[in-house]
């Protein structure tokens, strides 16, 4: 058989020709449809929100966390308007609500309230199913700091005093504490003092408070809001982890006059996931600093025994990384501390 190659020369341009249209047409097809989606993805963004936003918070009902983000959603509500409903997912030391809050959509339909730096603390002395990149921390409600309780009969008077004696005795004066930003607090007076102290765990903060009243530790480290309680019941505080005083009680100093560069406690943050789209970051942000100025809102943490501090955008930026920075350095030197069976 005989072949007109000019023929079949021709007929294989051709279909080539055929070929290259349809795959231009399909990559066009496809281009517009992903210029479509993207412009689809910006309208929905812009609408943001359209509907109903579930808040986790990694704690059980009544809790501080809890009743933090209970005062702060209904303010949400009226700023988005859309219905804002708190979720608990309480267990393992708040990693099984945090590592859900991290690994949810980021469409900023669900958002998430951090008692930080406990979530920095866990990650750097366990392995976790998150890390601090995986959050945008979008505000900042609370400062709540920590301080420094001796029990009713203690001979110590001053935080000078305490010092000196844990100098000249290593590891004899015990510690009860309940959170881990109360041991970071523990580890930090060891490490700028140049101590060493025995701590005791306990599982909540009332009972960690109860060990120093009854004189079963030598002393505490507690958030704030049990200070004022404590001392009716007959403890001396010796000091605050504070920058400031504490408002109504100008009579404790802070560990920083005292001397010592100690400054650290509980913050209430409302966090979104990393990726998500800027614009709806935005809205968040603008949201929540409206609601940051409410005088009605700052007297509800008040009467929770919180300290308020509202903190947003850059200067929030700034804590987060100077705390992380403290956190990782502590948590490193002091691993054996945190680690327990």
């Amino acid at each position: 058989m005989k072949y007109n190659f000019k023929v079949l020369k021709g007929k294989l341009t051709i279909l080539l020709f055929v070929m290259l249209i349809s795959l231009l047409v399909a990559c066009g097809n496809k281009t517009d449809s992903s210029i479509n989606e993207a412009k689809n993805d910006e309208k929905n963004n812009n609408d943001y929100p359209e509907s109903s936003i579930e808040v986790i918070v990694p704690f059980g009902a009544g809790g501080g966390t809890d009743s933090n983000a209970r005062a702060i959603t209904p303010h949400l509500e009226d700023e988005l308007g859309v219905n804002v409903t708190v979720i608990n997912k309480p267990g393992a030391a708040a990693e099984i609500g945090t590592t859900e809050i991290a690994n949810s959509k980021s469409d900023g339909y669900t958002l998430g309230v951090l008692s930080y730096p406990d979530n920095v603390i866990t990650e750097n002395y366990k392995e976790t199913d998150y890390n601090d990149d995986d959050f945008i921390y979008l505000a900042q409600f609370t400062q709540t700091p920590n301080a420094l309780l001796v029990n009713p009969n203690s001979e110590f008077e001053t935080l000078a005093e305490f010092i000196d004696y844990a100098k000249e005795n290593p590891g004899k004066l015990t510690v009860s504490y309940a959170g881990e930003a109360h041991l970071v607090t523990i580890s930090l007076i060891e490490e700028i003092a140049g101590i060493e102290l025995t701590p005791i765990v306990y599982e909540s903060g009332a009972e960690s408070v109860n060990a120093v009243l009854g004189n079963h530790v030598d002393a505490n480290i507690a958030t704030f809001q049990f200070v004022e309680s404590a001392v009716k019941q007959g403890a001396n505080a010796l000091a605050v982890a504070n920058e400031e005083k504490i408002t109504g009680f100008e009579d404790i100093p802070t560990f920083i006059e005292e001397g010592f560069d100690i400054s650290m406690g509980s913050s209430r943050m409302i966090v979104v996931q990393s990726g998500a789209p800027e614009e709806v970051v935005e809205k968040l942000r603008e949201a929540l600093d409206n609601i940051g100025n409410k005088e009605e809102l700052e007297q509800a943490i008040l009467d929770q025994g919180e300290v308020y501090q509202y903190r947003s955008g850059e200067e929030l930026l700034e804590y987060t990384q100077s705390t992380k920075e403290v956190v990782e350095m502590i948590v490193s030197k002091y691993k054996d501390n945190f680690v327990r069976d």
